[in-house]
């Protein structure tokens, strides 16, 4: 899917990859190209933006790293694909999933059955 997409339907991409467990490919912030697994998708407290709470997957790690895991604002994302990739039933490293969200729009079942969401989803 490409960049075109309007941001409902970037949205809505997102949410059906998590469900999915589907891996995500982009470019963020215009320059840096990104493959992730998506994990929780919401709003931001502070901003109010729709985000993206991902662990970038490629170059493969043989470990889980904390620095791997990112926020990444849904309105800077363009060019998105969803490439036939399945992603890891769960990572390691991060410290908070949802901390930095008033709302979870969409979440992982892995990360929900071990209650590691704070704001569960509405």
């Amino acid at each position: 899917m490409e960049s075109s997409l309007k941001p409902k339907s970037i949205v809505e991409v997102v949410a059906k990859a998590i469900r999915r467990k589907s891996v995500l490919s982009f470019t963020y912030d215009g320059v840096e190209q990104l493959v992730v697994e998506p994990v929780v998708l919401g709003i931001h407290k502070e901003t109010g933006k729709h985000v993206l709470r991902c662990y970038k997957s490629y170059p493969p790690q043989i470990w889980d790293k904390a620095d791997n895991w990112y926020l990444c604002e849904l309105d800077k994302i363009t060019n998105m694909k969803t490439p036939p990739v399945r992603a890891k039933n769960f990572r390691k490293g991060c410290k908070t999933l949802t901390g930095d969200m008033s709302e979870v729009i969409e979440a992982s079942s892995d990360y929900e059955k071990l209650g590691l969401l704070k704001n569960p989803k509405k």
